[in-house]
């Protein structure tokens, strides 16, 4: 096992499959690599094709030549949770997880194992790191023959829990922490000043992942490399002159350096598929763009995002989700709703496992839907311990959301996808209504711990 700590207290994450060069689909199955860019922050509309403002050509391009899943979501809007759905295709709450691992969270239980944050009004306990039991992805492919690889932020856990004992052979860097000190080195620490002339942490990462693109050896082993971003997170920085671009178009100060922040997202988009072309594998490798939760910023016009109290509206649970596939130049866009809790079992069919030895996803494959075809719906379930805002269901193109207040929310997502209109007083709609409800009271009775007052004398 390869392990290399560049940074103390830094943690990276990429993940790529390997694809048939001949017919990503044919029989004899050659195992393709995949590449899983995992943005933390991106809203759903902050990309070049979906807001002018923006200037992202390369994930463009990407949408235009691959599947635009345009109703996908995560379900559980919050960095460590949506990490856990990704990794282990089951619900976080399932696994314990009902918010992000908190550094400084109070930890009198259980010896570690759960925590609790006086930042959460649910006073839900959860889990401070991913069990080493549940079973990741990498893991999966391991066992299939692939090398994997985890490059960037990581949220899991110390470093006891840290990916190289979750199925990933190659780590680059190890963290405890959700978001760096700073973008510019030393990256995560507060005790130094940072070098705003040194190399950005966007391009630092990704220039670790090309190497590793570049001189793996195919002919020996699949790749399967998980790259997760901590672009574009706060702290809100960026190069300098990207910032001036942005600044001299009108945009404001911190709009500016969000929208160069996600500017360098996309050169790293752009790299990554440059060098996947240089080391000979584009027709044999697919890549997935997919971000971690709604934007920081406004998601317009979206309702809600990352802001306290309305992550479970659509601009904070729904999120990009691009799929480029082996020998695909036109693309198409998909509309059925789609989590990220169906990744999991994806890179099982597609790498030649079986969905058998897995019965403990919430996911669904979505290789039918690669091959031109359909998944089956079903009902996706959120949780959030955050806000007023507990729980929701999507549901037959409707959208219940469950509050500990009693004030619910039902809406028509095919008629109302910004979420206008509550339409949870509306006669006609009173038996949808319903019998959503029951299905997140069933779903929360089972699932969600018991709340534990936060002890007073930490106040």
């Amino acid at each position: 096992m390869k392990s290399i700590s560049l940074i103390k207290k830094s943690c990276f994450f990429v993940s790529v499959l390997h694809f048939s060069a001949a017919n990503m689909f044919a029989a004899e199955k050659q195992q393709p690599n995949i590449i899983i860019l995992f943005i933390d922050d991106l809203g759903y509309n902050d990309l070049g094709y979906r807001s002018s403002s923006f200037e992202t050509p390369n994930i463009d391009k990407l949408a235009a030549e691959g599947i635009d899943f345009t109703n996908a979501y995560v379900p559980s809007p919050t960095s460590s949770p949506s990490r856990v759905a990704l990794l282990t295709g089951r619900h976080p709450i399932k696994v314990g997880f009902t918010r992000h691992i908190e550094a400084n969270a109070l930890d009198p239980y259980n010896n570690g194992e759960f925590g609790l944050w006086d930042g959460d009004p649910g006073e839900k306990p959860s889990r401070q790191h991913l069990p080493l039991q549940e079973v990741t992805f990498a893991e999966a492919l391991k066992k299939e023959g692939y090398t994997t690889c985890s490059i960037g932020k990581w949220h899991l856990g110390n470093k006891f829990y840290y990916p190289q004992k979750q199925g990933f052979d190659i780590v680059y860097g190890e963290s405890d922490l959700g978001n760096p000190a700073g973008y510019f080195p030393p990256y995560f620490t507060h005790e130094k000043k940072h070098d705003k002339n040194g190399k950005y942490l966007t391009d630092y990462l990704t220039e670790y992942a090309t190497k590793v693109i570049e001189t793996h050896d195919y002919k020996k082993a699949p790749l399967c490399m998980y790259l997760a971003h901590y672009g574009v997170h706060t702290p809100i920085e960026a190069p300098k002159d990207k910032i001036e671009k942005y600044r001299k178009q009108g945009l404001p100060e911190k709009y500016a350096t969000y929208h160069a922040m996600v500017e360098s997202i996309d050169e790293s988009v752009g790299n990554i598929l440059k060098s996947v072309k240089q080391a000979g594998v584009e027709d044999n490798t697919i890549v997935m763009f997919i971000s971690d939760q709604g934007g920081f910023f406004t998601n317009y016009p979206l309702k809600g995002g990352k802001q306290a109290g309305t992550a479970l509206y659509e601009g904070g649970a729904k999120v990009p989700f691009i799929v480029k596939l082996p020998k695909m130049d036109k693309g198409r866009v998909v509309k059925e709703r789609i989590s990220t809790l169906d990744v999991f079992p994806t890179l099982v069919e597609l790498s030649g496992g079986d969905l058998k030895d897995y019965p403990q996803l919430d996911g669904l494959s979505l290789k039918k839907t690669f091959e031109g075809g359909t998944t089956p719906a079903q009902p996706l379930f959120f949780y959030r311990s955050y806000d007023d805002q507990a729980s929701s269901v999507i549901h037959l193109g409707y959208k219940f959301i469950y509050t500990r207040s009693g004030n619910h929310e039902l809406y028509n997502l095919n008629k109302d996808p910004y979420e206008t209109t509550n339409i949870i007083n509306v006669s006609d709609e009173k038996y949808i209504g319903m019998k959503l409800k029951a299905m997140v009271e069933d779903f929360l009775s089972k699932y969600e711990p018991l709340s534990i007052p936060y002890p007073k004398q930490v106040h």
